[in-house]
């Protein structure tokens, strides 16, 4: 990561899902290529939950340089808060989902539009998310060079 950077080490992380993403959506994937999608997938999951948090203080530092304070609370709190609220609603998203598309937890077998369902749940939307987060990665103005930039000029205050 130290390297590459930070950004460019995120984005590599979502482009590296995609094919993951692509092997949930496949119907009729045979397992062991669902078995390679799940490692691959748990490697750049895990890309996806810490590079955030590692970038985060490089946005406080900026807010420090810009507005001469530095609520580290408060932008740690409403990341948190964020995060937290939006796994909430997609547990809820998915439960509302499975209801509708007639899963039992009773039965062992589930009718297709369960399978379609999950496909959808676990393969559409995180790959829709995933290009969004890589868009608005994109966006963000705050690479290596401009965190050496920022840390320089505090060190000067």
């Amino acid at each position: 990561m130290r390297k590459i950077g930070k950004k460019k080490s995120f984005f590599i992380g979502n482009l590296c899902l995609i094919p993951t993403v692509i092997i949930i959506l496949i119907s009729e994937s045979p397992m062991a290529l669902l078995f390679v999608a799940a490692v691959m997938g748990a490697n750049t999951v895990a890309c996806g939950y810490i590079m955030p948090w590692a970038m985060l203080p490089e946005c406080i530092d900026a807010f420090m340089l810009e507005k001469g304070r530095r609520p580290v609370e408060i932008f740690y709190t409403f990341f948190f808060l964020v995060a937290k609220l939006a796994q909430a609603l997609y547990a809820g998203v998915v439960q509302l989902a499975l209801g509708a598309s007639g899963y039992d937890s009773r039965r062992c077998k589930q009718p297709e539009a369960v399978q379609f369902t999950l496909r959808i749940l676990m393969g559409a939307v995180p790959g829709c998310v995933l290009v969004l987060s890589t868009i608005c990665l994109y966006f963000y103005s705050i690479d290596d060079e401009r965190a050496k930039e920022i840390q320089i000029q505090l060190k000067t205050l």
